[in-house]
């Protein structure tokens, strides 16, 4: 038979103020055992189906030093837990999150890094898809007119070599030439 909780053990265990124990126990969101100590199954339970923990270093969790199970190795926070929960539930089939807690763990996380693409995006560190394909096409028109450039440049040197390695040696420097101008042109595009 499981032995019941004080008060003060039920806080430390899930890492909340003995008040909130208290309020939770004063409202039947927590059993109480036949002796009145707190139920540790129930306690438990409504630790997963509680709000994932947003506060700072003033909270409970933080302030006090973890608990050591019986083993001899510290338990994990509840926030280790939450985390746990939430990657499982990712991986779970079906996508569906086993708690509340891990669940707003997880939109918690997507807003905060939508947030972060949003703020990306207005320092000019992030580029819009329409404007990338742009680029890139403007690019591959640069480089394009670039190449079709040498034969018209080049032709009247080229016409007066001798042999086929001096041919191919003068057009291997005119393409060399056309694609080392690319990178200021690149810069320029994105500049844009």
């Amino acid at each position: 038979m499981a032995t019941g909780l004080s008060l003060r053990e039920a806080a430390e265990r899930v890492g909340v103020s003995n008040p909130a124990i208290k309020k939770a126990r004063d409202a039947g969101r927590i059993n109480r055992m036949a002796d009145g100590t707190i139920d540790p199954d129930s306690l438990d339970k409504w630790s997963a189906t509680r709000r994932a923990p947003r506060g700072g270093a003033n909270r409970a969790s933080e302030r006090k030093k973890p608990l050591t199970n019986q083993s001899g190795g510290q338990q994990e926070s509840e926030r280790e837990r939450v985390a746990k929960a939430a990657l499982a539930a990712v991986l779970a089939p079906g996508g569906m999150f086993p708690d509340r807690a891990s669940a707003e763990l997880a939109r918690d996380s997507y807003q905060a890094h939508l947030r972060q693409l949003q703020y990306e995006e207005r320092a000019g560190k992030l580029l819009g898809v329409e404007k990338v394909n742009q680029a890139i096409a403007d690019c591959c028109s640069k480089v394009r007119t670039a190449l079709f450039a040498i034969p018209s440049e080049r032709a009247p040197a080229i016409a007066r070599l001798k042999t086929a390695v001096e041919v191919q040696e003068a057009l291997r420097i005119a393409i060399t030439e056309a694609l080392e101008g690319l990178p200021a042109r690149f810069d320029e595009i994105a500049r844009k």
